[in-house]
């Protein structure tokens, strides 16, 4: 598997690169802001740690699955997970959703299965290669979409932490753990352009990832899961422009995820404000 950005690079190599620069950016930030990188609960330290080895699992178990599926059916079947939240919400942690939240969250998921299924697009020219599709692929994504929900549900769960503090606990699991896969596709030498991208990219992570923990600890978890569907329609649109992506259906699959955020973040806020 390549990425669409750095194609002569292995993905779990630039995966490993950009976690690695978000745990280094990070280690400066928490000591210029003289924050602990530990955490001193001892079931919080716990569950951030599970939740550094859940990304893991999820990295290699997504890469397993290749084995046996498209890349298009894998990160489908993947996106389930920011909708499972919500269902794990309802049923285990009694947090209530109205219909009108559950049917736009319901199809901005459907939608977004549509964007993904129906481009063209360079980051899915492996799958012109795959000659047969495995029920155990599926699998494997299903098993990696409820271990996200689950890794979401869990940061929720720790929101009176430093979250710059748990951003360092877990991208140091993923930076330990992830090279075990190098040995799957190897790793290449990166020119002086791409270490450039490299840096960039691991500078755009560590953002990604600090304001993803964050935004679980200030939100329900199924209110925030289910906007990062938005990358799915964002990640195409901006692939559409730079010329590397088409597909008029993906197009308003597209508008239709932007579309049912827009209306679910309208409930959630209107919900919010009566409560």
């Amino acid at each position: 598997m390549k990425t669409e950005l750095l194609p002569t690079l292995p993905a779990i190599e630039v995966i490993f690169v950009c976690f690695l620069f978000t745990f280094i950016i990070n280690y400066y930030l928490i000591n210029g802001a003289l924050y602990k990188p530990f955490i001193d609960n001892a079931e919080n330290s716990y569950l951030i740690k599970v939740c550094g080895g859940l990304a893991v699992a999820i990295i290699a178990l997504f890469y397993y699955s290749l084995q046996f599926t498209t890349l298009k059916a894998a990160l489908s079947i993947f996106y389930f997970g920011f909708f499972a939240v919500i269902i794990f919400e309802m049923f285990f942690m009694q947090t209530p959703h109205s219909k009108e939240q559950i049917l736009f969250a319901l199809g901005a998921f459907v939608a977004s299965i549509i964007t993904i299924g129906s481009q063209e697009s360079t980051l899915f020219e492996g799958d012109l290669h795959v000659t047969e599709s495995s029920i155990w692929g599926s699998i494997l994504a299903l098993v990696c979409a409820l271990l996200a929900a689950m890794l979401m549900i869990n940061l929720s769960k720790m929101h009176k932490e430093n979250f710059a503090s748990m951003n360092h606990i877990f991208s140091m699991m993923v930076v330990l753990f992830v090279p075990v896969f190098f040995p799957i596709q190897g790793v290449v030498k990166p020119s002086m352009a791409e270490w450039g991208i490299l840096v960039l990219m691991g500078v755009m992570t560590t953002i990604a990832v600090l304001a993803f923990i964050r935004g679980f600890q200030l939100e329900n978890p199924g209110n925030v899961s289910i906007i990062v569907l938005l990358s799915v329609a964002l990640g195409f649109l901006i692939s559409m422009v730079l010329g590397s992506a088409s597909g008029f259906i993906a197009m308003l699959g597209s508008v239709a995820v932007i579309v049912c955020l827009a209306m679910f973040s309208k409930i959630t806020k209107s919900r919010s404000n009566v409560s």
